[in-house]
């Protein structure tokens, strides 16, 4: 049990399980305020120095923390401390905190295993830090501090806002995103969760009134307008009453299995019989939390089944987009061929030449990718769909940049763009931020950081408000990464850990690694050469088993860090994790310690 417990949300205080600890010398609390919020970690007596006087000479903030100690001595005793010539710090397990609890809370939430678990965990979190940290303290490094966990607490706001929106919370989804508004009324994201959640309540018509005169303010101080997709959001909830979520919200676990079982005792007897229950929307839902499960299901139904109908084209077009979804290349490209090769409709046939073309890319057969993207784009000319064709010019684009041909794939990029304009329906919208997100990843590639973040900046407001996670999830591991090489470091790792946390929970093995690639880049960074040379060598094993090896562009990373560790030895620990699950937990215990400092 710790011998201290101290309290750092509101006027920080010390007391024991007999009562409170009176420390009358005010230098005295701010020392062991500092060592107990480094987690424990031993600080030098020079950086404590520094950190607690900075304007002082060096022998006079010695001085002063010599005194310091020997005061809080007397106060605390001396069997929680640890003492050296060069370094103090906390003895460990002798100190307990509400700091500690809200890290563990902040960390908890980040993995939260459904959104009644998110919710809760982000709401205990907030209970506690809606007291200023350490009121009453103006010493640099509890401001610095002040400001991290202000950024933690909308953070925090912004997740329970959704997990609530998600779960058709609608009063709490508007609680929360109204707080994020107070203090920010030009928050997209949190605009767009307070539409939609009023529009529920009964209370739009407050809801547009409200957005409507932030709307005049911003334009009166010449800051622009909202995202066309937000105010296209507010008009159809003010002509519609009610508005749905744009993705579909999870379901509980014992409703998933009770689907899975059903499609499953169906698909022993009939095969063909568990084609429609594949096709509903529940079961839609169901491949959210388990699209691993589905995935299996759909590929036994359509291997169980043959013939040609309506029916069984759209559980082609089914497995073809789920097993895309999980990378699973080469399942991918023989359904793909499959569709191409009967008699369905050229939607559905360009849909897969599309699908199809990247499984042959992921498999590195760039020819037939190509030639395969080509052939998309002469049906969507053939359907007199515009959308289509950029999206197959964009494509094509793609598959250069992550063969190394940057400058090829910026030209076709901007050659696409014009096929999307004026387009409302949502795969137009999604397609033009798909084109110009990858415009961003070839800046971030040629270390044109600048003109990366900017791109992803405009891309992730409009992602947010459409609540289209996939994209958002990517876009914000290369615009974290953006703003660390732009001096915001501290935002950047935020926005960085957010995206990756998000592809945990989603389950989604491949955007963590595409993460853990970019994670290994800040730690070489930051000098842990070791670390970053072991994430690698997992994801590296990780592909190789998936069959999904390094693009050209990725590679050139992979190289700056391998050539940045020279012959330092990779993490044997983090080499050897299991799943890429494993590997997230583990980097964010690496990233904490750079977060505090």
């Amino acid at each position: 049990m710790a011998d201290l417990k101290l309290s750092f949300f509101g006027p920080f205080s010390v007391s024991t399980n007999s009562g409170p600890v009176r420390i009358s010398y005010s230098p005295a609390k701010w020392l062991l305020a500092l060592l107990a919020s480094r987690g424990g970690t031993a600080l030098s007596r020079q950086e404590l120095a520094t950190l607690l006087w900075p304007e002082a000479s060096h022998d006079a903030a010695s001085n002063r923390l010599r005194v310091s100690l020997a005061r809080l001595k007397e106060s605390i005793g001396e069997s929680v401390l640890i003492a050296t010539k060069t370094d103090l710090a906390l003895v460990e397990g002798s100190v307990a905190s509400d700091l500690d609890r809200a890290k563990e809370l902040d960390r908890a939430a980040h993995f939260a295993s459904d959104q009644g678990e998110e919710i809760s965990l982000n709401s205990q979190l907030l209970a506690m830090v809606d007291v200023e940290y350490l009121s009453g303290w103006d010493s640099e490094w509890v401001i610095a501090d002040r400001d991290r966990w202000h950024h933690i607490r909308r953070d925090a706001l912004s997740r329970i806002s959704h997990a609530s929106l998600r779960a058709e919370s609608w009063e709490s989804a508007a609680h929360y995103a109204g707080q994020i508004l107070d203090e920010d009324e030009f928050d997209t994201a949190a605009w767009a969760t307070y539409l939609r959640a009023s529009a529920h309540l009964g209370s739009s018509d407050e809801a547009i009134l409200h957005f409507a005169k932030v709307r005049r303010s911003m334009m009166e101080e010449g800051l622009g307008d909202f995202p066309e997709n937000l105010k296209e959001l507010a008009r159809s909830v003010r002509d519609r009453p009610t508005v749905q979520p744009t993705s579909y919200p999870a379901m509980s676990s014992d409703l998933s299995d009770a689907l899975v079982n059903a499609v499953r005792e169906v698909l022993s007897t009939n095969p063909s019989a568990a084609i429609p229950l594949l096709l509903t929307e529940e079961m839609k839902k169901v491949a959210i939390n388990f699209p691993e499960v589905v995935v299996e299901l759909l590929d036994q139904t359509f291997d169980q089944t043959d013939g040609e109908s309506e029916s069984r084209y759209a559980l082609a077009e089914q497995v073809l987009r789920a097993n895309s979804n999980l990378y699973r290349a080469p399942r991918s490209a023989s359904v793909a061929r499959w569709i191409l090769d009967t008699d369905c409709g050229k939607q559905l046939k360009c849909t897969a030449a599309s699908l199809g073309s990247f499984a042959y890319f992921v498999e590195r057969d760039f020819e037939r990718a190509f030639a395969m993207i080509e052939e998309a784009r002469k049906l969507a000319i053939e359907i007199g769909s515009r959308v289509r064709e950029g999206a197959a010019v964009s494509q094509r684009g793609s598959f250069l940049w992550h063969q190394g041909q940057f400058e090829e794939a910026l030209k076709i990029y901007e050659e696409s763009m014009p096929y999307y304009e004026g387009s409302t329906e949502m795969v137009g919208i999604l397609n033009r931020l798909a084109t110009q997100a990858n415009t961003g990843f070839v800046y971030y590639f040629t270390e044109d950081f600048e003109s990366s973040r900017q791109l992803l900046e405009s891309v992730l407001a409009e992602t947010k408000v459409l609540n289209y996670a996939p994209l958002t999830m990517m876009a914000g591991f290369y615009y974290g990464y953006d703003l660390h090489r732009l001096g915001d470091t501290t935002t950047g790792i935020r926005r960085f850990h957010n995206s990756l946390t998000a592809a945990y929970r989603a389950g989604q093995n491949r955007n963590i690694q595409i993460g853990l690639d970019i994670a290994a880049r800040f730690l070489s960074d930051f000098g842990q050469h070791g670390s970053a040379l072991g994430l690698l060598a997992a994801c590296e094993r990780f592909r190789n088993e998936d069959r999904h090896t390094w693009s050209v562009a990725e590679m050139t990373v992979v190289t700056k860090i391998r050539d940045a560790a020279g012959r330092i030895s990779p993490d044997v620990d983090l080499a050897k994790m299991s799943t890429p699950k494993d590997m997230v937990v583990a980097t964010t215990a690496l990233f904490e310690p750079i977060m505090r400092s």
